[in-house]
């Protein structure tokens, strides 16, 4: 039998190879444009724990210009499942640090949406992000 650590392991390896069809983006508006053109670049790159990346200040960037609008573009290609997981679990990590609270309600319900991802990289990523958006709440 495997152990937990090992499945999980796999289970991160299989997601992070997994090809997604982004062609059934809908790039209708600009907001919408810039927010997969984001999520295009962050494919390329690759993520640390406690280290900014550039596809976080990107779309903290976009939050701070597009407010609830950036946010609910952001969870719609969380949610379908349009990005790898590693990719979704950063941008939920972002949404969760964000300190914006004009935002806080629409970022905690795209958090508490990914909780249902089929991407236990994706769930762990909302749960944490439901932490630090909880956290940030009541210290401000």
């Amino acid at each position: 039998m495997k152990s937990m650590a090992h499945r999980i392991t796999g289970r991160i390896a299989n997601e992070r190879n997994a090809r997604v069809d982004k062609s059934i983006l809908v790039e209708d508006d600009p907001v919408s444009s810039e927010i997969a053109h984001a999520f295009r670049n962050a494919e390329d790159e690759e993520f640390e724990d406690g280290m900014e990346s550039q596809f976080a200040r990107n779309l903290s960037s976009l939050v701070e210009r597009h407010g609830d609008g950036a946010i609910e573009g952001i969870g719609k290609l969380i949610v379908d499942g349009n990005w790898g997981s590693l990719v979704a679990a950063e941008a939920l990590g972002c949404l969760g640090r964000m300190e914006n609270p004009a935002t806080r309600l629409r970022r905690r319900n795209v958090l508490q949406e990914a909780l249902n991802s089929p991407s236990i990289v994706v769930r762990d990523a909302a749960v944490l992000g439901l932490a630090e958006v909880n956290d940030f709440w009541h210290s401000g």
